[in-house]
């Protein structure tokens, strides 16, 4: 489990809930939440993205798009991780 799956848990949420309020399909939001890879035409890999997934998840968390994928969202996202558990 990544960092931002475990804060949308953490918030009580589910891919679900965030799929129907950014109206996007589940498998799509799911894959882009989990990170998931895939194989390009010239055999390296990518991380599957999708900007309005992006857009949609980051809002729903109350986040900024940089906060939530950029590049010091791991870090952004644990800090919010310990002050939802405390």
């Amino acid at each position: 489990m990544n960092n931002l799956q475990k804060l949308i848990k953490l918030r009580g949420l589910t891919i679900q809930d965030i799929a129907l309020e950014i109206d996007q399909n589940y498998h799509t939001t799911q894959k882009v939440i989990k990170g998931v890879k895939f194989k390009r035409s010239d055999g390296s890999f990518g991380i599957r993205s999708n900007l309005l997934v992006e857009n949609g998840v980051a809002k729903v968390l109350g986040l900024t798009h940089s906060q939530t994928w950029g590049k010091n969202a791991g870090k952004h996202l644990k800090r919010l991780i310990r002050k939802e558990i405390s």
